[in-house]
């Protein structure tokens, strides 16, 4: 008896899964207990059982498929038996115009080698044969997709791992854990040279007192959300975005969804795992003036400003990093100025 592989609901509202890679081909034997494949929902990368004792008669979809929850995906015989039945007599390659098939044509006419004619036999399904694909074409087909479990992707951004610049030096995806280690030596060298910073420099007098204004003026008040509030205002301007778009910025770990739509005492934290759009580092009050991690990537994927004091105090430090592939050098520029001209003047920032 053949036994369907279905795409399983790893998920309580999960729709679709995502095929990050088959761990068995066609015509392998399985247990029951072996990893099949692994799936990525909106929430997590699974690894998938088979389920059943056997051998993998039939694959239907390939690896970079979203595939609705039910569909069948594989199925799997208890024998290889049943896998060889759909298998056909393979046509000598020498003399093929002896070999015909009932419609009369040959192998030869058919274009295929006997390995292309068996591969194809034993994945092909009544009216699902055009879903036979390469295993990397979501590389070719999806450029912008990264295949990579969460984990995998948050340790990238962790050591400054470009996975983009990666896919783009030709390094097969899916990208896992065990990958990192080979991947950053290959990509280390190009997302250093692709790190770009533009700084500025501001007087500091305005900007302190509209925090001493503010500290009394407005209750619950802390200096250092006036800085997401600039960042995502600055950011939304420069990009045309409207009211509603959202804009999130990150800081010490923790996502802010537009800060720049609240009032200033109700700026918090939320809990969002979408990638944001800009990190801040605040480094007023400490003694530092600048950090970079060692391989002089910005610890996201889009850019990084940093925020600090002058030695002599009366000037703020504006620095923003960014990678030119990713964040346009002109957005750039133009968010740093208006970045810089609300924090001289924070009433341009309310009005």
């Amino acid at each position: 008896m053949p036994h369907d592989i279905i795409m399983p609901a790893l998920g309580m509202a999960q729709d679709t899964g995502l095929i990050v890679a088959w761990h068995k081909k066609t015509g392998d034997a399985v247990k029951a207990t072996d990893i099949l494949m692994e799936v990525e929902t909106d929430k997590a990368t699974m690894e998938v059982e088979a389920g059943h004792d056997g051998f993998v008669a039939a694959i239907h979809a390939s690896q970079g498929d979203d595939v609705p929850v039910g569909t069948v995906i594989a199925i799997i015989t208890e024998t290889n038996d049943g896998v060889q039945a759909t298998t056909p007599a393979p046509a000598p390659t020498a003399i093929p115009e002896l070999k015909k098939d009932a419609s009369g044509r040959s192998s030869a006419v058919t274009g295929q080698t006997d390995n292309e004619v068996e591969k194809s036999a034993m994945t092909a399904t009544p009216n699902t044969s055009s879903r036979s694909q390469p295993a990397c074409m979501d590389q070719q087909e999806q450029p912008d997709r990264i295949l990579a479990s969460p984990k995998a992707k948050r340790l990238a951004r962790e050591r400054g791992i470009d996975l983009r610049s990666a896919i783009k030096q030709g390094l097969k995806q899916p990208f896992h854990v065990a990958d990192l280690d080979r991947i950053l030596p290959q990509v280390a060298e190009s997302v250093h040279a692709q790190q770009v910073t533009i700084a500025a420099e501001v007087p500091i007098g305005a900007f302190d007192e509209f925090v001493d204004w503010a500290s009394g003026e407005i209750e619950n008040f802390i200096a250092t959300s006036l800085w997401l509030a600039f960042a995502a205002g600055s950011l939304r301007q420069v990009q045309g975005l409207g009211h509603t778009a959202p804009v999130t910025i990150a800081q010490n770990g923790n996502c802010y969804v537009n800060p720049d739509q609240m009032a200033l005492s109700a700026i918090q934290a939320e809990n969002n795992t979408a990638t944001p759009d800009l990190t801040l580092q605040n480094l007023m009050g400490t003694r530092l003036r600048g950090v970079r991690i060692s391989n002089g990537a910005p610890p996201d994927e889009n850019a990084c400003l940093t925020i600090s004091k002058s030695l002599n105090g009366n000037a703020l430090q504006l620095s923003l990093d960014f990678d030119p592939s990713v964040f346009a050098p002109e957005t750039a520029i133009d968010f740093l100025d208006e970045l810089a001209a609300r924090a001289e003047n924070p009433l341009r920032h309310l009005l």
